[in-house]
């Protein structure tokens, strides 16, 4: 069945007029993948122990980790199999004895895993072994040739066509989601250079990755990400920091419970009652530090001290961050063109390209990031009424402010728009411009569109205003402003209209900042960077 994704009608040729400028996008051109099928089969994993199948992807990689290093029990067939972590299994050889009329049922012996296992884990990958259940069904066959004649533009996209994506999606991100417990969506985040935020939490940087089908070719689109964890190491020094404290000492204030582990009492296995630290001190011939701290509750009747413990690495933090650990989180993701694009290509490096699977199915890709043709400001030249260039230009911020403002200024308006509207159309560009060391020119420009044009109650010249005075740190008299009402009529709009646009939930964290409810704000906010990071204004 094909997909009518548009009705749109197709583009011209590329325009040939003007000079090209270079631009490093953050793809890496796949040159080459499989023709032949896929082999698509559904999986299931369930704990033989507390008979569940709500088991989660860290997890079952493990148990499938088990399953793969016996060779699949017989049934991989030299085949090197790829794995979702959920439901799906792909092959580039069929597996043996599986059909799709009956499924076939395995059991994986989950052996436990030391304390000096490598890498950090999430809360769901603690250690784990038992008896697993493996059932195994074949779901189907990909003709991934359907897919190169859809990137060929001779085939209409297909349900075929969308599988073959996700199963190259899958090949992409095995090898780090295996090799990386701490895997979010797609993906995947490692604790090198990390960054402490106050409170015992500390900031990853992640690398994401996904297929993405293109005129001709699939690309992988590669980018750097974040999320705070929380830090690992002694649970006493993680505590002092989320409290506040320098030293350890002076936790002695702060009784987290009435019955620290010199005054919390238990009977052995002789029935006799003694101390956790009496305990600890006939048993380990250790004297506990700290008595003066609680205990960590493990059972019942199972205590430990607090400095004994250690906070594994690699648990997810989920709530809501203060304004400080936010600014501190904002200043950890801010980088530079350069500095980013060199982080994109060190993660795609992680990704192994090369690597045992991707071998198998043909998969062989640029090491380089794509390089896109734009020709922006030619485009510009050529007809002034090009908007999306301008837009291009202003807002993905390709030029430095001189250049911008040099290029804009100097655009043939009066060739293009005629006298009587050239004037016009040059304040309505100038007002979109940066304005750090412009404050003058930009004042003119608003002033021309408020008096000459009528276009004071316009939302782009009150945006340009509000923007001219965030530059200037006068943030009361951008709320000053007086637009509340306008505001909320003008959000719930984009909100019915624009949903996935980042101006939208601007629109709406402005809003909630001029009613000061600043949490909201600051959420908004940061939904409208995760839908464009290069949307300054939040």
């Amino acid at each position: 069945m094909a997909l009518n994704l548009t009705d749109f009608v197709m583009r011209p040729n590329p325009g040939i007029a003007g000079a090209l400028v270079s631009v490093r996008s953050n793809f890496f051109r796949v040159q080459s993948f499989l023709r032949g099928n896929v082999y698509h089969y559904h999986i299931e994993i369930a704990d033989m122990a507390n008979k569940s199948s709500n088991i989660p992807p860290a997890l079952n990689r493990r148990v499938w980790k088990a399953f793969e290093s016996t060779g699949g029990q017989g049934i991989l067939n030299g085949s090197r199999a790829i794995y979702d972590g959920r439901k799906n299994v792909f092959t580039a050889m069929p597996l043996r004895t599986l059909t799709a009329h009956e499924a076939s049922q395995f059991e994986v012996e989950l052996p436990q895993e030391g304390a000096a296992a490598t890498g950090p884990r999430t809360s769901s990958t603690q250690p784990s072994s038992g008896i697993f259940k493996v059932k195994i069904k074949k779901a189907g066959e990909i003709k991934m040739e359907e897919l190169h004649r859809f990137l060929q533009g001779t085939s209409s996209l297909t349900t075929n066509c969308l599988t073959a994506v996700m199963a190259l999606d899958v090949l992409i991100r095995y090898l780090p989601s295996m090799k990386y417990n701490t895997v979010v969506g797609r993906s995947f985040y490692t604790p090198v250079g990390s960054q402490s935020l106050h409170g015992g939490l500390e900031v990853w940087q992640g690398y994401f990755q996904t297929s993405r089908p293109g005129v001709g070719s699939m690309y992988i689109n590669a980018d750097v990400s974040a999320a705070v964890f929380r830090e690992g190491g002694p649970l006493l020094e993680v505590v002092a920091k989320i409290i506040g404290r320098q030293s350890i000492d002076e936790l002695r204030h702060y009784g987290l419970t009435p019955a620290p582990a010199d005054r919390t009492f238990f009977k052995d296995q002789d029935n006799n009652e003694m101390s956790v630290a009496q305990y600890f001190t006939a048993h380990y011939n250790m004297g506990l530090r700290f008595p003066f701290l609680p205990c960590i509750i493990v059972r019942k009747t199972i205590f430990l001290p607090m400095e004994v413990c250690d906070i594994v690495p690699g648990q997810r933090y989920n709530k809501k961050l203060d304004e400080q650990q936010t600014a501190e989180m904002i200043t950890f993701t801010c980088q530079k063109p350069d500095v980013r694009a060199n982080k994109i290509k060190q993660g795609f490096t992680l990704l192994e390209t090369n690597n045992p699977y991707m071998q198998q199915s043909g998969f062989k890709v640029e090491p380089e990031m794509f390089i896109v043709k734009n020709c922006f400001k030619e485009a510009l030249r050529v007809d002034v009424k090009c908007y999306d260039a301008l837009v291009a230009l202003t807002e993905k911020n390709m030029l430095e402010e001189k250049a911008e403002w040099d290029f804009i200024s100097t655009l043939p308006y009066e060739e293009h728009y005629g006298l009587s509207d050239a004037d016009f159309f040059r304040s309505r560009y100038m007002i979109q411009l940066k304005r750090y060391s412009h404050k003058e020119d930009m004042q003119q420009a608003q002033k021309e569109a408020e008096n000459d044009f009528g276009l004071k109650k316009s939302l782009n010249v009150m945006h340009s205003k509000a923007r001219t005075l965030l530059a200037e740190c006068k943030y009361e008299e951008c709320l000053s402003l007086k637009m509340k009402v306008e505001l909320y009529i003008l959000t719930q709009e984009l909100v019915d209209r624009l949903k996935d646009e980042a101006v939208t939930w601007h629109a709406a964290g402005m809003y909630n900042l001029y009613i000061e409810k600043y949490s909201e704000a600051r959420r908004h906010f940061s939904r409208a960077t995760d839908i464009d990071q290069y949307f300054e204004d939040s």
